[in-house]
């Protein structure tokens, strides 16, 4: 990746090269009596943002005003730090030579009410950043609240630029479906980076009982049943609610969980709560939910909770995320503790079999700069926003600054004494780097070799490439009138499943209205709904 990136700069400043030379040769032939420029036309003709972009940092008194549209996963400083005083900021103002304005909404705040107050005012600042826009992309660029950057992207922003059209599959994911470049997307260098959650159990206990770590259904039957007999007092917990309980198992009935909706392997789109196997799974957890297998707190454990069970030796199994455990494995181990976790697989039809369904992310997961039509210098927007793609722009954002990282066989690896403060790894890279968050730029694959082995093995283990065809795309856009169309059906779909799965699982509804359940999702509109996604699936697919 870096090389490739490398080679692109390295081929763009030969380009300005040649044709700089061929202009100095076609003076040096004119006649001395020719007529030259005066130097108030030369230095007008310059477009030093572009063309003639000398690197950073740029010399300019100009303000770029940043909105961050989240008030803790994007571009996250420490609690009680403000975003212009946290030293990653700061460092980025340095490197910029740009003044960064950065607003962001008060801790706890709604998201989605301060993306439409802000749509709804006339002041806009000159780039906003959050979450879900795809989705608002098309109807900002028709409505003249943002623009459309296909005419700027290669010359402002090459960095960026180069990477995405270098892929098909990441161009078509960051344009809209009218062909439009909205804005600049966090993208991952590899999308195993955006599997990060799954299937832990109690290693020890498996080693104990002479059991192996479970793959398929009959495999974890035996093993909850097992960890009851020897004493575990939740063989299997969660703080996930339904869905902690239901995704690991999900892929053994020939579906997904990891999200609502998923591509099927007839390309079309799905909705898990209304598939056929979800009557043969609930069947399956309601039995180890009757035999105690099953923390019967799974609908309100919170991390606290699930934590002080793991610690204290409760839980036998849960699905989690590999920063999770990891901090889990640490604190047992400061504890002097035997207890041991190992990550396996979601569940599938044979032990050996490559997973069908896994958690993980497509490119551009909907976490989008764009830059708004009150901007009075959208190049200097442009170069702002570009440089969290180049080669120096993405190490800083991964890494921080030179002090925090060593370089090891190519690759820059945090030193000992980063990963090691006392203030801890969360705030350090709060502090020290925008990756505690999502920020616009390219998350690197080495980060991956960062983490704990620990970590990087449960990774290894819960990621299946084939199985992210599955997946539905972050960066599908639905029109205003289609999303307007659905909105009121798919929130009272999504409601009415979970109460009636969870009923389903703790007795309170027999499975024998399971059919019933399956009729009343299409007499609220399920039908419709897939409809309409199953429209914006294709559209994306042709792009």
């Amino acid at each position: 990746m870096k090389k490739r990136m490398l080679s692109l700069a390295l081929a763009a400043l030969m380009c300005v090269s040649v044709f700089a030379g061929c202009s100095s040769g076609a003076a040096s032939s004119s006649p001395a009596s020719s007529a030259q420029p005066d130097s108030a036309s030369s230095e007008a003709a310059k477009d030093e943002l572009g063309a003639d972009f000398a690197g950073y940092p740029i010399k300019t008194d100009e303000t770029i005003s940043l909105y961050i549209l989240d008030s803790n996963s994007c571009y996250s400083a420490p609690d009680g730090v403000d975003r212009q005083d946290n030293e990653w900021e700061k460092g980025l103002t340095e490197r910029l030579g740009v003044n960064i304005e950065w607003q962001s909404i008060p801790a706890g705040s709604d998201a989605n009410q301060a993306y439409n107050l802000m749509i709804a005012g006339d002041d806009l600042p000159d780039v906003f950043y959050g979450y879900g826009m795809p989705g608002r992309a098309a109807q900002l660029i028709e409505d003249g609240k943002a623009i459309a950057l296909n005419d700027q992207l290669a010359t402002y922003a090459p960095a960026y630029y180069n990477f995405v059209t270098s892929d098909d599959s990441i161009d078509k994911a960051v344009k809209d479906d009218n062909g439009n470049y909205y804005g600049f997307a966090f993208l991952r260098e590899s999308l195993k980076l955006g599997t990060y959650a799954g299937a832990i159990v109690r290693e020890d206990l498996l080693t104990e009982l002479k059991l192996e770590a479970p793959q398929t259904i009959a495999d974890w039957d035996n093993v909850l049943h097992a960890f009851k007999n020897a004493g575990v007092k939740y063989p299997l917990s969660t703080r996930d609610k339904l869905r902690g309980i239901l995704e690991t198992f999900a892929p053994g009935y020939g579906f997904g969980l990891s999200a609502d909706y998923f591509i099927g392997d007839d390309g079309k789109v799905h909705y898990a709560y209304a598939e056929a196997g979800l009557k043969d799974l609930l069947a399956q957890v309601k039995a180890w939910y009757d035999d105690g297998l099953i923390d019967p707190d799974f609908m309100t454990n919170d991390s606290a909770a699930l934590e002080t069970k793991i610690l204290n030796g409760e839980v036998g199994a849960c699905r989690t995320t590999g920063g999770t455990v990891a901090g889990y494995v640490t604190k047992l181990q400061a504890m002097n503790s035997s207890i041991s976790w190992v990550a396996t697989v979601n569940a599938v039809e044979n032990a050996g079999d490559k997973q069908t369904f896994i958690q993980g992310e497509t490119n551009n997961i909907g976490i989008v700069a764009m830059v708004t039509t009150s901007c009075k210098n959208v190049p200097l927007a442009l170069r702002v926003m570009d440089y969290g793609y180049t080669e120096d722009g993405m190490i800083y954002y991964n890494y921080g600054s030179e002090d925090n990282y060593d370089i090891v066989d190519g690759d820059p690896i945090f030193k000992d004494s980063f990963n090691n403060d006392p203030r801890g790894v969360t705030v350090m890279m709060r502090t020290y780097t925008a990756m505690a968050g999502n920020a616009a730029t390219l998350n690197m694959l080495s980060t991956f070799k960062g983490f704990t082995e620990f970590r990087q093995a449960c990774v290894n283990t819960w990621y299946e490439e084939s199985a992210l065809k599955h997946i539905m795309p972050g960066s599908i856009t639905l029109s205003t009138e289609e999303s307007d169309s659905i909105a009121s059906e798919a929130t009272a779909i999504g409601a009415y499943a979970g109460e009636m799965v969870a009923k389903f699982i703790l007795g309170q509804e027999s499975l024998d209205n399971f059919d019933a359940y399956l009729a009343q999702l299409n007499n609220l509109g399920l039908e419709h709904v897939l409809e309409v996604r199953q429209a914006g699936y294709e559209r994306y697919l042709n792009r």
